[in-house]
């Protein structure tokens, strides 16, 4: 009978060390499994985040490039069509007053200083217009930069308390296991006094 019994202890007890380790073996294999899934996201999330801020310094810096070669050719261009204009109608005036030319020179003076007066309040008023708006575009992607910066932080933050809470779990499972099998070592030992005892 005692022989019956330690011989039915004992594979109760080979069976809850197998039984045990096979536990292990798949509470190890999952937590393996999320700490590769979740490093593959934190990795994925950080490439998107880093692309992200990339495009948004090369779409900023070809956008300003633009804009001031814009500005550029159309003050160029501005400028160098009033020259022409001012030049012809100077010329046309010279070539209608040349038999008036006493008379009709200080007029003449006072036009050509006002057109060029005229001229450049003309240009500074652009120029100023073209700033503020400039100004208003940086300004604006600014704020685009700020909003998709502050929505990657929020999603980084989000991906790292998932992991938190993941390995939170797995310490939990961790210690149940260790306090099942700890009661299963418990009733083995009263078992085994028992059987001493008698």
């Amino acid at each position: 009978m005692d022989d019956d019994l330690k011989r039915v202890l004992e594979e109760m007890r080979n069976e809850n060390a197998a039984a045990h380790a096979e536990t292990r073996r798949s509470v190890e294999k999952t937590a393996d499994a999320l700490r590769r899934e979740t490093a593959v996201t934190h990795a994925e999330t950080l490439r998107r985040v880093e692309t992200t801020i990339k495009a948004l310094r090369q779409q900023i810096r070809e956008e300003s490039a633009t804009a001031h070669e814009e500005t550029r050719r159309y003050v160029e261009t501005t400028t160098s069509a009033m020259r022409q204009e001012i030049r012809e109608e100077s010329a046309a005036a010279h070539a209608d007053t040349r038999q008036q030319i006493q008379v009709t020179a200080e007029a003449l003076r006072q036009e050509n200083v006002a057109a060029h007066a005229e001229t450049r309040r003309y240009v500074e008023t652009t120029t100023d217009a073209m700033r503020r708006e400039n100004a208003a575009a940086h300004a604006d992607t600014r704020l685009l930069f700020g909003v998709t910066a502050e929505d990657m932080r929020h999603r980084v933050e989000n991906v790292a308390d998932g992991v938190t809470l993941a390995n939170e779990k797995i310490d939990r499972f961790d210690e149940k296991i260790e306090r099942i099998a700890a009661g299963f070592d418990l009733r083995i030992i009263r078992l085994e006094a028992e059987i001493s005892r008698r």
